[in-house]
């Protein structure tokens, strides 16, 4: 049963009323919670799911030996959370140098490989005796290619590094062939 006051009628008068209402009242906030693949603040990763041993643990903390996206307040954007092999904030996907931390991936010479990972210096991916003896004609100068560790200067910690890989490739790294067998 309706009502039609001066030709409208009041039951879809007072339902669009309700609709309008409904519309502009404030609603309270969805409650969220680790595991919904949102992440939020206090969060350190959200991937959508309580499972251990892929990066984000179950209490949505970031796993040792992970680093994984943070996207606090896009909705719908779980963490995707990769390895990172050497702990430097990198992950292995996007690592010049994936088994020795360096954090700022320093590549100098533009191989692909960061230089804390490179005595490469003829780019030949074997560290030889070839290697050696260009170091030591640029040993006490600061040669950016030869300052693996990245101090400014060509010193005995960078022929320790060479010692290292000596007579090995150099990286391994994410942007490599050097890596590929064969």
């Amino acid at each position: 049963m309706y009502f039609t006051f001066t030709g409208i009628n009041v039951r879809g008068f007072i339902y669009c009323a309700i609709i309008i209402m409904a519309a502009i009242t404030p609603q309270p906030a969805l409650a969220t919670f680790c595991g919904d693949g949102e992440p939020d603040s206090g969060e350190q990763c959200d991937d959508g799911n309580l499972a251990a041993g892929d990066g984000c643990s179950a209490t949505c903390t970031v796993e040792a030996g992970f680093v994984c996206t943070l996207a606090i307040g896009i909705p719908l954007t779980p963490s995707a959370c990769v390895t990172d092999s050497d702990a430097d904030g990198v992950g292995d996907d996007v690592d010049n140098c994936t088994l020795v931390a360096n954090p700022n991936q320093r590549d100098t010479d533009g191989d692909g490989h960061g230089n804390i990972c490179d005595p490469d210096l003829t780019n030949d991916c074997v560290v030889n005796f070839l290697d050696v003896a260009a170091l030591q004609t640029v040993f006490f100068t600061s040669d950016a290619d030869a300052d693996f560790e990245g101090d400014g200067f060509v010193n005995a910690v960078d022929m320790g590094v060479m010692r290292q890989f000596l007579f090995a490739p150099p990286g391994p790294s994410a942007f490599s062939s050097c890596n590929q067998p064969g």
